[in-house]
């Protein structure tokens, strides 16, 4: 994991403006009990500046707010290093504003962390494992060049003869960063849409973003199937292939 490692906390917090700009401080660190900037508090606002200007650059309080939300930084365990807190309304506007300002720099670890805060998001994971194991293909060799699936006839269940924790940890971690990430940027985008069907989701997505004979497309998906199919197609190949050194993901 990155020294600096994302957090992610539903919280209250004030929002507090001063000339460096709008700072958040959760009301667990520093709290005040009633809105100061009321007119009819107005009184009480040295003993706010009191309370706050050890956490804020300015002790120049212009305005300041308690609101219920969420916040997000990057923060080392163990250390003061850390960035700002940012707010935002929800856990996905969270990872999404995360992921846009610091994703390229995350590891594998710091994805499993920020995908651990969105429900459903094991289930989605399972079930893209499951469909890249599905249409998994072995290497071909120059005695025998047709690509033999990798799984023997699955049937309609693959999950019974998967087991997706050993193929993740099969995989190497580079394959596997590349997988989260295109995984989580889908399910970001496609969760109002998926109701509670996260695993079937995720074997959808792997067959639409590789153009199987089924997905979102097919009709199991009714009342929002071209869209979903739409948020999948930017997404480049991506299959598993097993070779005699193990697997390994072909484009």
């Amino acid at each position: 994991m990155s020294f600096l490692q994302p957090q992610i906390v539903e919280t209250a917090y004030w929002a507090i403006e001063t000339p460096m700009g709008t700072e958040f401080i959760p009301a667990d660190v520093a709290d005040f009990d009633g809105d100061p900037w009321d007119e009819s508090a107005e009184a009480a606002r040295p003993e706010f500046v009191d309370v706050f200007r050890d956490y804020l650059e300015s002790d120049d309080i212009q305005s300041a707010e308690r609101v219920d939300g969420f916040l997000w930084r990057l923060s080392a365990p163990g250390y003061l290093d850390c960035t700002d807190w940012s707010p935002a309304a929800s856990v996905t506007e969270a990872i999404r504003d995360m992921l846009g300002m610091y994703g390229d720099g995350f590891d594998l670890e710091d994805y499993q962390s920020v995908a651990s805060n969105l429900d459903g998001w094991d289930a989605f994971w399972q079930g893209y494992l499951l469909g890249l194991a599905f249409t998994g293909r072995q290497e071909g060799t120059p005695d025998a060049p047709y690509e033999e699936p990798i799984f023997s006839n699955p049937g309609s269940d693959i999950a019974e003869v998967v087991d997706t924790d050993e193929l993740e940890s099969n995989l190497s971690d580079e394959d596997r960063l590349e997988l989260y990430g295109d995984a989580l940027a889908f399910f970001l985008d496609a969760l109002p849409m998926l109701g509670t069907e996260y695993e079937r989701a995720g074997s959808d997505f792997h067959l639409t973003r590789n153009g199987h004979g089924a997905g979102f497309w097919d009709g199991d998906w009714p009342e929002h199937g071209d869209k979903l199919t739409e948020l999948s197609k930017p997404y480049s190949l991506c299959e598993l292939t097993l070779g005699p050194n193990g697997y390994y993901l072909t484009h």
